[in-house]
């Protein structure tokens, strides 16, 4: 009897160290996972981003999240890089809102969209294209009243985006400009 019990207590503090560990790691592992991207606009943080775009160009995703709108900061000094899964080239054409300056050093000029609106393009051949920090005469994006609203048509001076990967497909996105 006394060997039965002996072998009892190993196995509880066991039990009891192994609950609290997973809890402290899972909360830890909370913290570490990125915003949900398809949030309203208004809750995507300020910050540097890393885009996977994936075989269909309107799959955009960082940390695994759908992330079709990616917000920056001037004074932050954030950008943004795309990374195609399709391979081969991959352009990032960026639409000027009306009385807007290009939004990013060393962009090439695309011509004009429907709209009427300048157009600038990053071409990366081996799949990927970045941009650098936003300039610091970049249009800053206005923002609707309502933190939930995520129709484009209600902000101002929101930069819009098309990916294009190697088979010609094309998808938007759109990046915020804050101060």
């Amino acid at each position: 009897m006394a060997n039965g019990s002996s072998r009892v207590l190993p196995v509880i503090i066991s039990l009891v160290v192994g609950a609290v560990l997973g809890l402290l790691l899972g909360r830890q592992a909370q913290q570490l996972k990125a915003p949900p991207a398809e949030a309203p606009a208004a809750r995507i943080p300020e910050q540097d981003w890393s885009i996977n775009v994936g075989l269909d160009p309107c799959d955009l995703k960082a940390h695994g999240q759908k992330a079709a709108w990616q917000r920056i900061s001037k004074k932050g000094y954030h950008s943004v890089i795309w990374h195609s899964l399709y391979g081969g080239r991959l352009t990032i054409r960026i639409h000027v809102p009306k009385g807007c300056t290009v939004p990013f050093p060393g962009m090439t000029p695309a011509g004009k969209d429907g709209d009427g609106l300048e157009m600038y393009s990053f071409i990366g051949a081996d799949g990927q294209c970045y941009t650098s920090p936003a300039s610091k005469d970049a249009c800053e994006t206005d923002e609707p009243g309502d933190p939930n609203d995520t129709d484009p048509k209600h902000f101002k001076n929101l930069y819009k985006y098309d990916q294009i990967i190697a088979n010609g497909k094309e998808c938007d996105g759109w990046i915020i400009i804050k101060p």
